[in-house]
């Protein structure tokens, strides 16, 4: 009977001898049932008191407080629960409980992920960095955009977490809008440069950022700045002995002539120097 043995009692011990009220599921949830019931009652120093207490069930059944060290997190929906696999969360069968909506405890969500993206989260919230992981989170902000706060967005802007079309992870100073496809194709794989999938969930979150204006373009301009930083390596090598990152084999050397070839009728005077310049031409 709590109206007899009164709330100061019952605050008493769920403080001193929460294991009392946590034995069991059952009477965990008995617990809960009855703070929900007592909600209107429950005075707010003693509220104030309810986010510190053990009382609060993990998804094993281990109960833990809602602040501090070894707290219980609130998600913002199901998907924080699968991308955060190492954190516990609160009983979903609490998620909606009045008497825990009553309380001011931070949830879960879209600037966690930033933080855990960005290296900068502590503790429990840490993700799997890993390819697929690092995809769905990066989906998951695609779809959750209005939820980001200034901060997480100023974060994202700076961090190396956007894939290029090579699945490596870069900074949006490390990415480049290729001007055509066809141009892309000539750097490879050669990772001199990384390259934006304009398909790609990455270029959909930037776009949603509005931060594709720091993407650099890279062009026929960047191709000869690439080609003449291994023009000593290559100059009087045969072709077949002078395999290099940008020039992998013969073929990849035609398509480069070729491109320059088919735009001689349009380089100005100083663009058709550096192309002669460069050790392209057996």
């Amino acid at each position: 009977d709590v109206t007899r043995l009164g709330l100061e009692t019952l605050f008493h011990d769920l403080e001193a001898h929460p294991q009392w009220f946590g034995s069991t599921s059952e009477s965990t949830h008995r617990l809960h049932r009855l703070l929900e019931e007592l909600r209107h009652d429950i005075p707010t120093r003693f509220r104030e008191r309810l986010p510190s207490l053990e009382i609060w069930p993990d998804r094993v059944g281990e109960c833990r407080p809602l602040i501090g060290e070894g707290r219980v997190f609130l998600p913002d929906d199901e998907e924080m629960v699968a991308l955060f696999s190492r954190a516990p969360f609160l009983d979903a069968r609490l998620l909606d409980a009045r008497h825990l909506r009553d309380i001011d405890v931070p949830s879960v969500g879209a600037d966690a992920l930033v933080e855990a993206l960005s290296n900068t989260s502590q503790g429990a919230l840490t993700l799997d960095i890993e390819p697929a992981n690092i995809e769905k989170s990066l989906d998951y902000l695609c779809r959750h955009l209005r939820r980001l706060s200034t901060e997480s967005r100023e974060t994202l802007a700076r961090a190396r977490v956007f894939f290029s079309d090579r699945t490596v992870l870069c900074t949006l100073g490390e990415l480049h809008r290729a001007s055509s496809p066809e141009l892309r194709q000539l750097w490879g794989d050669s990772g001199v440069r990384h390259f934006l999938d304009p398909e790609s969930t990455t270029s959909m979150l930037i776009d949603g950022l509005e931060l594709s204006g720091r993407l650099s373009l890279a062009s026929t301009d960047e191709l000869i700045i690439d080609l003449r930083s291994i023009s000593e390596e290559l100059d009087g090598q045969p072709v077949e002995l002078a395999e290099r990152r940008l020039l992998p084999d013969r073929s990849r050397l035609e398509a480069i002539q070729e491109v320059f070839s088919n735009r001689a009728h349009s380089m100005s005077k100083s663009e058709a120097i550096r192309v002669l310049a460069l050790p392209l031409y057996p």
